[in-house]
C-alpha cells in the first residue's frame, strides 16, 4: 500500500511543480507582451490543475462489479445487489465534502417511467420538455436514481427508459485524493448499455478494468467486448480483474486461472501480469473492518500496485510530458525569438526601426499570403478527402444494407415462445434478435474500419497536412528573415540557430487532438505519420461505434417492433421467431434506408469536423507568430516615444525574464529527465 500511495504522490509532487512553474511563466510572459504564448500557458495551467486518472470498471451483471469498486474506495459508496442495478455511468470524483449530482439525457426519453424518483419527476417537469440543468442530490438518495427503474423489465428497455445520463457522486476518499477518477458504467449484458456515452467514456479514459466473474469466465460475450470494444478504441494494457475466485472450489481453482491465463494474456499488454483473481467482497470487509490480513489475502492489493504504477508512470507520464514539452517549446521562443527582437530594437534609434518597420511590412504581408496560401491548400485537400470519405462510407452502407436480411437469417434464436406468456417470451425473442443482429453489425463495421476506412484515413490526413510541411519550413525561414532584418542581431547572436525548423513546425501542431482521447497521446516535431495514423485510427474507431451504437443501433427499434408483433405475431399460429425475423428485417431495412442519407452525411461531417478543427488549430498559430512581430515592434515604438527612464526599465525587464526562462527552461529540463529514468 505504501508504494501504491508513494507513486500517486510523486505524480502529484510533479504536477504540482510544472503548476507553479506555468504560473510564473505567465507573469513573464505577460511582461514581454508574449499574448499567445501567455493564453496557451492559461489554459495548460487550468488543464494540469484539473489532471486527474480516469480509471473505467466494466463488466457483465452480477460479476461484483460494485463490491470491486467499494473495495478499491474502501467504503460501500456504490449500490451492489442481486440484481441489474447500475442504471446510468457513475463519477466518482474526490471533495472534502460528500455530495452528488445528476445529469439528464439530451434529449430525454419520450416515455419517463412512473417509478423514478418523485423529487427527479417534479424537477423534469418543470424543463417542460427540455433537458433540465444538473441536479444536486443527496448522497442518501443515491439509490433512487442509479438502480433500474424497473428490474421485472428487460434490462435493455428499462435503461431505455431511465432519464439519467450520469451520476457525479463526491466523496473525502483516499484513492481519489491521490487524483484518481473512478467510473462505473451500467452493465455489458444488454446491448442497450454499450451506447454513445460508454462509447464516449472508453476513449478518455486512462486505464479499463474489465471484471468477471471466476465462475463463469471468458464467455463469449465478455470476449467479444474485450475485443471490438476495448482494444479497438486504442487500450492494449487492459486490467483483468477475475473476481469471486474464493467461490470456486480449490480443487478446481488452478484450471480456472489456466484458462483465465491462456483467454487473457494475448488480450493485454501486460500478459499474465494484468491478470488478477480476486475476492472483492473479502477486500471490502477487510478494508470496513480494518483488518489488513483479510485484504491481503483477497488479492486486490498487487492489482492495485500494478494499476498505481501504470497510471503514474506510463499514463502519468504523458500527462507531464506533453505540456512540459509544449511549455519548453514557450520559453524558448521567448529566449531565442521575443528577446532578441525586443532587446535589439532597444538598442536601434527610433528612426531606424520605423524605417526598417515600413521596409519589412511588404514582407510582413507576403507572410500573410503564405499563411492563406497554406490554410486554402488544407481545405482544399481536406474537402477533396471528403468526396472518397463519403464513397466508402456509402459503399459499407450498401453492404450493411445489402446484408441486413441474411445476418437476421442466421441468427439462432435460444429463447422460446410460451403461448401463456406471450408478450413477455415474444419480447424477450425480439430483443434476443436485435441484439445479436447489433453483435453481427457491430463486426462487421470493427472489420470495414480495420480493413478499409483507417488505411483510406491514414492516406487522407498524410495528404492533408503532411504535404504542407514544406510550405511551413518556408514560412517560418521567411519569418525569420523578417525578425532578423528589424533587430538588426545575426542568427547566430538571437541563437536562433538552436531552434530547428523541425521545431518550430512542432510548436505550430503540438497539441492538436490530445483532448480527444487519452488513448491519443504524444507528439513529434512535424507532421508525424504515426500521429496522423493514430489520429485516422481513432476517428475511423469513434465513428463507426457511434454509427453502430446511434444511428444504426438495432436495438432502439425494439418498442416499434414489439408493438407490431403484440398486435399479430404473437397471438397467432406457426413459427413465432419465424415470423419476428420477417418482421425485423423489414424494419430494420426500412430504417437503414429512410436514414441512409443523413447516416452518410453525420459520419462525413463528424470526421471531416475534425480535420478542419486541425487547420483551423494551424491557421490560428500562424497568425500568432505574425500578429506577435507587430505586437513586439510597436511596442517597442510606443516605449521609444516616451522618456529614458522607460526604456531603462524595458532593458532591466528583459533582462530579468531572460535570466528567469533560461533557469525555468533548466528546471524543466531535469524535470523531464528524472520522468524520463522512471
Amino acid at each position: 500500500m505504501e508504494q501504491t500511495r508513494n507513486s500517486y504522490q510523486r505524480f502529484q509532487d510533479q504536477k504540482k511543480q510544472v503548476e507553479v512553474l506555468l504560473g510564473n511563466a505567465r507573469k513573464i510572459f505577460s511582461g514581454l507582451n508574449m499574448t499567445p504564448e501567455e493564453e496557451k500557458i492559461k489554459k495548460m495551467e487550468e488543464k494540469i490543475r484539473s489532471e486527474t486518472f480516469k480509471v473505467m470498471v466494466l463488466g457483465r451483471f452480477n460479476v461484483g462489479k460494485s463490491t470491486f469498486i467499494n473495495a478499491l474506495l474502501g467504503k460501500e459508496i456504490l449500490p451492489a445487489y442481486a440484481i441489474p442495478c447500475t442504471a446510468v455511468i457513475n463519477e466518482v470524483k474526490y471533495s472534502e465534502t460528500k455530495r452528488a449530482r445528476l445529469f439528464f439525457k439530451d434529449p430525454l426519453p419520450q416515455k419517463i417511467p412512473d417509478g423514478i424518483s418523485p423529487q427527479a419527476l417534479k424537477y423534469i417537469r418543470e424543463y417542460k420538455g427540455r433537458s433540465p440543468e444538473p441536479l444536486e442530490i443527496p448522497v442518501s438518495d443515491l439509490k433512487e436514481f442509479v438502480v433500474i427503474p424497473d428490474p421485472a423489465k428487460e434490462q435493455a428497455e428499462s435503461i431505455a427508459e431511465t432519464p439519467y445520463e450520469r451520476v457525479e457522486l463526491y466523496w473525502d476518499l483516499a484513492l481519489c485524493k491521490d487524483g484518481v477518477e473512478i467510473i462505473d458504467s451500467p452493465g455489458l449484458d444488454e446491448s442497450i448499455s454499450r451506447n454513445n456515452i460508454t462509447v464516449n467514456y472508453l476513449t478518455r479514459a486512462d486505464a479499463i478494468l474489465f471484471v468477471m466473474s471466476c465462475e463463469s469466465l471468458c464467455s463469449l460475450a465478455e470476449m467479444d467486448y474485450i475485443e471490438n470494444n476495448i482494444r479497438n478504441l486504442g487500450h492494449e494494457y487492459v486490467f483483468f480483474v477475475n473476481n469471486k475466485i474464493n467461490q470456486v472450489r480449490k480443487i478446481e481453482r488452478e484450471e480456472v486461472m489456466k484458462l483465465g491465463n491462456t483467454k487473457l494474456a494475448t488480450r493485454t499488454e501486460f500478459g499474465t501480469k494484468g491478470i488478477f483473481y480476486i475476492n472483492a467482497l473479502g477486500a471490502l470487509e477487510g478494508r470496513l473492518e480494518n483488518d489488513d490480513e483479510q485484504v491481503v489475502a483477497s488479492g486486490i492489493r498487487p492489482l492495485e500496485d500494478l494499476l498505481a504504477d501504470f497510471l503514474t508512470n506510463k499514463k502519468g507520464k504523458v500527462k507531464i510530458l506533453q505540456p512540459v514539452k509544449e511549455f519548453i517549446l514557450a520559453i524558448r521562443k521567448g529566449l531565442f525569438d521575443v528577446i532578441p527582437l525586443q532587446r535589439g530594437l532597444l538598442d536601434t534609434s527610433l528612426e531606424e526601426i520605423s524605417r526598417r518597420y515600413e521596409e519589412q511590412k511588404p514582407r510582413l504581408s507576403n507572410l500573410e499570403a503564405q499563411k492563406n496560401l497554406i490554410i486554402r491548400e488544407i481545405a482544399v485537400k481536406i474537402e477533396k478527402a471528403g468526396f472518397d470519405i463519403r464513397r466508402e462510407i456509402e459503399s459499407n452502407l450498401s453492404y450493411v444494407i445489402s446484408n441486413t436480411a441474411g445476418w437476421v437469417g442466421e441468427i439462432v434464436v435460444e429463447k422460446k415462445f410460451d403461448p401463456f406468456h406471450p408478450k413477455k417470451s415474444g419480447a424477450a425473442i425480439v430483443t434476443e434478435i436485435l441484439e445479436k443482429l447489433q453483435s453481427r453489425m457491430e463486426s462487421e463495421q470493427i472489420k470495414w474500419v480495420k480493413d478499409k476506412l483507417t488505411p483510406l484515413m491514414e492516406v487522407k490526413m498524410e495528404e492533408t497536412f503532411t504535404e504542407r510541411e514544406d510550405n511551413l519550413k518556408k514560412f517560418y525561414i521567411a519569418l525569420e528573415d523578417v525578425k532578423i532584418e528589424l533587430s538588426g542581431v545575426s542568427p547566430e547572436e538571437a541563437g536562433l540557430k538552436e531552434k530547428s525548423t523541425a521545431e518550430r513546425i512542432g510548436a505550430t501542431i503540438v497539441g492538436l487532438f490530445v483532448d480527444a482521447g487519452s488513448a491519443w497521446y504524444g507528439y513529434n516535431f512535424g507532421f508525424s505519420k504515426g500521429l496522423y495514423r493514430q489520429m485516422g485510427i481513432q476517428l475511423g474507431a469513434i465513428f463507426t461505434m457511434i454509427f453502430v451504437f446511434g444511428i444504426l443501433n438495432p436495438i432502439t427499434m425494439l418498442p416499434v417492433i414489439l408493438a407490431i408483433a403484440a398486435a399479430g405475431i404473437f397471438t397467432g399460429k406457426g413459427a413465432v421467431a419465424v415470423e419476428l425475423k420477417k418482421t425485423i428485417s423489414t424494419k430494420v431495412l426500412e430504417e437503414l434506408q429512410k436514414n441512409r442519407q443523413d447516416t452518410s452525411d453525420k459520419m462525413t461531417e463528424g470526421i471531416l469536423s475534425k480535420m478542419r478543427e486541425s487547420a483551423r488549430t494551424i491557421q490560428a498559430v500562424l497568425e500568432g507568430e505574425i500578429g506577435s512581430v507587430k505586437t513586439q515592434v510597436e511596442q517597442i515604438l510606443k516605449d521609444k516615444m516616451a522618456d529614458e527612464q522607460v526604456i531603462d526599465r524595458k532593458v532591466a525587464l528583459i533582462n530579468q525574464c531572460e535570466a528567469d526562462l533560461k533557469k525555468m527552461d533548466q528546471e524543466l529540463n531535469d524535470l523531464l529527465l528524472s520522468i524520463a529514468e522512471r
